[in-house]
């Protein structure tokens, strides 16, 4: 049990559990989704935010407080999950563009998406291998994807560095 709650497992979950995490995961993420103006005009620089009429500090205490009360949830009913937070924005950043009025719903879907993805193979791919009955923890299949993600964006990030 250990293992699975460290490298984040979601055999656990139950209706019991998920209502009320779905619950403060939608309220929160809700009012992330009323900052996304605020989060467009943050990305060209916090004085020009500033001067737009954007409340720098107080946005990002809000949404770093909103932030953390869903990972907070999440984390205490699955575990902890690597990669998937890092990964996912990135990715859907590439597809959609970078308004975070399409970049935060897009995120949250294709995030859930991905863990259904790991999950059913956490699941199934040892029992596969092995024949045992063993589960692997989804932490070790998302730092699968995570890690060789992280590798061609660190090189894809030197090529267009100037020399």
């Amino acid at each position: 049990n250990i293992v699975l709650w460290t490298m984040g497992s979601l055999s656990n979950a139950s209706w019991k559990s998920v209502l009320p995490a779905a619950a403060v995961i939608v309220l929160c993420g809700g009012c992330i989704l009323c900052f996304a103006r605020n989060l467009n005009i943050m990305a060209t620089g916090e004085e020009t935010a500033e001067s737009l009429g954007v409340h720098v500090e107080r946005s990002k205490l809000l949404l770093l407080s909103f932030s953390a009360l869903i990972v907070a949830v999440c984390v205490a009913n699955c575990g902890v999950i690597g990669f998937v937070g890092l990964i996912i924005p990135h990715i859907v950043r590439l597809m959609v563009r970078p308004d975070h009025r399409v970049l935060l719903p897009f995120s949250a879907v294709i995030g859930g998406m991905f863990m259904l993805i790991c999950d059913t193979l956490a699941r199934n791919l040892l029992p596969w291998l092995t024949a045992s009955a063993a589960e692997m923890p989804v932490g070790v299949i998302t730092s699968c994807f995570g890690a060789p993600f992280f590798i061609w964006l660190l090189l894809r990030s030197k090529k267009r560095m100037p020399q």
